[in-house]
């Protein structure tokens, strides 16, 4: 994280709302490295800003699905540094990081 543009809060919060409402995978055939959070289009509106403004910061292109039937919004990144970050082991979280964390998992 040391590397990215986040402040060590924003990034625990990221990997909190990704415990909670986030969703990774590999694309063999296309060898491609998906990373996506869904939201209620509705209730987290605010939530959606945030994130979005987050990956803006890390300079990830973010796409944006909307799935009317359902009030429920995709944001998806393609990006193998970004989906790497989430295959380190989330359990080594200290008293300092704890609270950013789990600001991500309310959120979700």
């Amino acid at each position: 994280w040391r590397k990215m543009k986040l402040t060590r809060e924003e990034f625990r919060y990221l990997k909190g709302l990704f415990v909670g409402d986030g969703y990774k995978y590999y694309d063999k055939k296309y060898r491609k490295r998906y990373v996506e959070f869904y939201l209620n289009s509705i209730k987290d509106k605010e939530i959606i800003f945030f994130l979005t403004s987050l990956l803006d910061k890390l300079g990830l292109n973010t796409h944006y699905y909307k799935d009317k039937r359902f009030n429920c919004v995709r944001l998806r990144v393609i990006n193998k540094e970004f989906f790497k970050i989430f295959d380190k082991n989330i359990d080594n979280i200290d008293n300092k990081e704890f609270l950013g964390f789990v600001s991500g998992i309310i959120d979700s």
